[in-house]
């Protein structure tokens, strides 16, 4: 008889992933006025943690927006901002509603520097992303979860030394909203561009990780 075994030691917010609730914050609180101190070294977020999210999973409407193809590119280029004004764009584009509850995963085209250039300094160095526009967007239409291709969610500039991440700021801590990041939207995007059916069901639980801030993830769209 054989028998094989792993351990894993990784960590859990550098690939396809999901930002928990204790993720960022500022003024010294996270979202639901929960205190920084809930985060420690040695328990992690004992008040907001992943496998609380994962207690009851995030499945449900997927529905995405290719924002690379509305510009008429492949990618967009780092630093540049994607409004409000380009979400509404983008579903009319492709004759799709957003609405309360529903999983918005957004193209832009970033994740081909790493994948297809093999270019992982200048992936990792600026991205296209949502502008603070984007926030009021996403409120007034109650979206439950938002994930990308780049891996901040917002714009960033390249060579910013004074980085900040104001998107962030306000989706996770003030809105309670759990963001995907470094997903891989490319073949997703084709088939629905295919059939021109760009809604589906969509499930990427996260690990239930004790007291984690993130988690690492493998999502599934059924269409």
């Amino acid at each position: 008889m054989m028998v094989t075994d792993d351990h894993v030691f990784m960590p859990l917010q550098s690939v396809t992933q999901w930002d928990g609730l204790a993720h960022v914050g500022y003024d010294e609180r996270f979202y639901n006025n929960v205190a920084a101190a809930s985060v420690t070294a040695m328990q992690g977020s004992t008040e907001l943690s992943i496998d609380q999210i994962a207690q009851r999973g995030i499945a449900g409407r997927g529905v995405v927006l290719d924002i690379a193809a509305l510009k008429g590119v492949e990618r967009l280029p780092a630093g540049q901002a994607i409004t409000a004004s380009d979400l509404e764009a983008a579903a009319a584009r492709q004759h799709v509603t957003v609405g309360a509850g529903d999983i918005l995963l957004l193209r832009t085209g970033w994740l081909r520097t790493f994948t297809i250039d093999k270019q992982i300094a200048t992936y990792w160095n600026g991205e296209p992303g949502l502008d603070l526009s984007c926030a009021q967007w996403l409120h007034q239409r109650d979206i439950a979860v938002v994930g990308s291709d780049n891996w901040g969610i917002e714009v960033i500039q390249p060579n910013d030394p004074n980085m900040a991440f104001p998107v962030h700021c306000v989706l996770i801590r003030d809105m309670g909203m759990t963001l995907g990041e470094i997903f891989d939207l490319d073949a997703l995007a084709a088939s629905c561009a295919e059939d021109n059916v760009w809604d589906f069901f969509f499930s990427a639980p996260p690990l239930k990780v004790v007291g984690g801030v993130g988690s690492p993830i493998t999502p599934l769209a059924i269409k």
